[in-house]
């Protein structure tokens, strides 16, 4: 998979199972693959408790992503069979004071890891019979003041948050603060919940606020603060005294926590500590060695050492439980367990979970069936695509079959694929407020080869090429030639089987459902374009008719001096705006932080946009019927009120008409 499509797809930012559905053709394409040449396979296996091979391997792996990556410091902690087979630090904690990476001193911001802690804990009440699974989550939030809109018959239950199906919309505005003053009670934060967009268990989305609201759950059940509970049932029972859920890190860990840095200009900016107000959801940080306690207490069914009981925070069945599928969008591809994602590298199955802040990038994962968890940390910004990566290497050189596939050629036509082609959009978007247009970029584009194949591509994203596996199944060929790990599913409308959604192996926390050709980016990105272009025109030209045709009498010319009048001030008003709202979106990841000044001043201009446009789509039915103005120009000024109309469609679709009540 190419490196874009793992910065992007890996993300961070999953009740039943989902059959999977007919293809629209019956397509088998490549149902025979054949292996390549066997002198490319491994011959002999490594070891993996071969400290010197194992180090080496880390060694090399780490050193070369992080200077292809721009990565200050990083640290990796690899555990088998109840113990540490490596905990090492790689580079600088602090490029000022030059002070080196520590697997056991130095804390790296875990992001969404975090919320393993809260499904642990959530296991933990399950087990002791103070929560159920598939209770209304109401009935638990009820004296807290926070309820669940009953947007849909189905309630929503804690099976429904831990898979991320509880059909909540996204939000990506505020998901950050700055400054500590900024946070707010968690009870108090949840009382505005995400609106409710389909029903449960339909399709992943994953959630933080479902699992901020999980949290709160355990400290209404509990009856304490969920980072009280954290602390007391689950980090100091597997002696976690490096890891704190609080926020800023308390003294004296706050010394030894892990500067984040932003890489830009040739050099590496440091970054201000970024607050979760989600707390439940990422607020974590941790060593390196803590991490590996905690996954072998996972990879142990609750135990972290089976020679002390008093260690133990889940019962081995309870462990169990939280290890197996709960939720897939198809059986053949990786789904959720209670909390965990799924991944699969070289065939072998993986559970576990990502952590992403802006500078923070983190990746934990348990191989159960071998005993084996990896953790891995950096603190570069453009870091994410490093863990996926190291854990491929890592299965394909102790466990996987490294034995390549190449794929038979395609015996599919282009107009038999041409069903699949359109634009999928992430589950996972916003879909009333002022930032709906981050699902622009969460837009998956398929196009068919004429040879044959499928191209996945995306904004930002290298194109992959896919070629059938089976009725609507899609694997991805790589540049070389020989079958890659990504897969792609498509479902289909049961009425039409025609397809609708389209699900990703290395996403199992969304899925991707079809939109219509004038909802993807290439029709929206086109008007915007045109928009801008026609605005330009109009500003040059319009004033210049205007101010030569200003002391000519007659009715004709004074009804076309409003017209130059009207579409100057309307095309200015649309640049204003179009440019302010580009540079908006050349920094969209600050929207994290809440709502620029710039955005919240040019969302005012679409109201009264939105009336000049009406005034000229008015004058150009005037000018015409006076017949004022050459053609070309009557011409002209019709294209442009329609396209203006046009945009403002567009600006009520992404709901940035009313982005001023929203922000």
């Amino acid at each position: 998979m190419g490196r874009k499509w793992r910065a992007v797809l890996g993300v961070v930012v999953l009740a039943g199972i989902l059959g999977s559905a007919a293809s629209p053709v019956s397509l088998f394409a490549n149902p025979v693959a054949q292996t390549a040449d066997a002198e490319s396979a491994t011959p002999t296996r490594p070891v993996l408790t071969d400290g010197a091979d194992l180090a080496g391997f880390m060694d090399g792996l780490m050193a070369a992503h992080m200077e292809e990556l721009h990565i200050p410091g990083a640290v990796a902690v690899i555990v088998a069979d109840g113990e540490v087979l490596l905990a090492q630090g790689y580079g600088y904690a602090d490029l000022e004071t030059l002070t080196p990476v520590d697997a056991e001193t130095t804390l790296f911001r875990i992001g969404s890891i975090s919320k393993l802690l809260i499904w642990t804990a959530v296991m933990q009440l399950v087990e002791e019979g103070a929560l159920a699974l598939d209770v209304d989550v109401n009935t638990y939030l009820a004296a807290t003041g926070v309820q669940v809109p009953p947007t849909f018959f189905e309630p929503v239950t804690l099976y429904d948050l831990m898979a991320h199906p509880p059909g909540f919309e996204d939000r990506n505005i505020g998901l950050f603060a700055t400054d500590a003053a900024q946070l707010v009670p968690l009870e108090s934060l949840l009382t505005d919940l995400p609106a409710r967009v389909r029903s449960p268990g339909q399709y992943s989305a994953y959630s933080n606020y479902g699992t901020a609201l999980a949290g709160l759950v355990v400290e209404a059940v509990a009856g304490m603060p969920w980072e009280t509970y954290v602390e007391t049932r689950i980090l100091a029972p597997l002696d976690m005294t490096r890891t704190t859920v609080r926020q800023p890190v308390p003294e004296p860990l706050d010394a030894d926590l892990a500067q984040g840095y932003s890489y830009g200009g040739g050099r590496q900016q440091p970054e201000a500590f970024e607050f979760v107000p989600l707390a439940p959801a990422g607020s974590a940080s941790a060593t390196g060695m803590d991490m590996a306690r905690f996954m072998l207490a996972h990879l142990q069914l609750g135990t972290l050492d089976v020679a002390r009981p008093a260690t133990q925070i889940l019962e081995s069945a309870t462990a169990r439980t939280m290890q197996t599928q709960h939720f897939t969008h198809d059986p053949l591809l990786p789904g959720m367990a209670h909390g965990f994602l799924e991944f699969n590298f070289q065939g072998e199955r993986w559970i576990g979970h990502l952590g992403d802040t802006l500078r923070f990038h983190t990746g934990l994962y348990l191989a159960p069936q071998h005993g084996v968890g990896i953790y891995l940390a950096y603190n570069g910004a453009g870091s994410s695509s490093a863990r996926e990566r190291v854990v491929e290497a890592f299965s394909a050189r102790y466990f996987g079959d490294a034995t390549p596939i190449v794929p038979t050629p395609p015996t599919v036509s282009a107009a038999q694929l041409a069903p699949f082609a359109g634009d999928y959009r992430s589950t996972r978007v916003p879909t009333t407020t002022a930032d709906k247009f981050a699902g622009l970029f969460t837009t998956l584009t398929v196009s068919v080869d004429p040879a044959g194949y499928l191209t996945l591509s995306g904004i930002g994203l290298e194109p992959v090429r896919l070629t059938e596996m089976g009725p609507g199944r899609f694997r991805q060929v790589e540049e070389t030639g020989v079958l890659g790990e990504l897969e792609i599913i498509f479902h289909n409308e049961p009425a039409t089987q025609q397809p609708v959604s389209l699900f990703h192996s290395r996403i199992p926390f969304m899925a991707f459902e079809r939109i219509a050709w004038f909802e993807g980016p290439v029709f929206q990105g086109a008007l915007l374009v045109v928009a801008l272009l026609l605005a330009l025109g109009g500003v040059i030209a319009w004033p210049i008719h205007f101010l030569r045709n200003r002391k000519r009498p007659g009715r004709k010319i004074r009804g076309g001096q409003w017209a130059y009048a009207v579409g100057s001030v309307t095309a200015l008003l649309v640049l204003v705006y179009l440019v302010g709202l580009a540079l908006v979106l050349s920094n969209y990841m600050a929207l994290v932080f809440g709502a620029p000044p710039l955005f919240k001043a040019i969302s005012l201009l679409p109201w009264p946009l939105l009336l000049l446009v009406i005034g000229m789509v008015g004058l150009a039915v005037w000018v015409w019927m006076l017949g004022v103005w050459r053609m070309g120009g009557r011409i002209f000024y019709t294209a442009v009120a329609l396209i203006f109309a046009a945009l403002v469609w567009q600006l009520w679709y992404w709901n940035l008409l009313t982005a001023w009540f929203l922000l």
